[in-house]
């Protein structure tokens, strides 16, 4: 049985828009990042409510390389894409 335990975050989103490299701003965008427990010890992190116009491909490789753990970008059907990273990440994505 999994358990959801979930957080939320406000942050000021500024950043290139991967299609026409331009910059764009967003006041406030709610980030809901989410520990999800599987299997035992293991947890999921799940991150979602980013802007759809960022280049998620590139935030998941810096977030790997930084956190030291796997992660991958899932499409969902509710909320768009998704970022899912193995291991409790929840605080280190907060400050990131």
């Amino acid at each position: 049985m999994s358990k959801i335990i979930n957080s939320t975050i406000q942050i000021k989103c500024e950043a290139k828009d991967k299609y026409n490299n331009k910059s764009f701003k967003k006041k406030i965008n709610n980030v809901h990042i989410y520990t999800q427990q599987r299997n035992g010890k293991k947890i999921l992190t799940i991150v979602q409510g980013l802007d759809q116009r960022l280049d998620f491909e590139k935030i998941i490789q810096i977030l790997k390389r930084k956190f030291c753990c796997n992660g991958c970008v899932v499409e969902s059907l509710d909320s768009g894409l998704v970022i899912q990273l193995q291991g409790d990440q929840k605080s280190k994505v907060s400050f990131f």
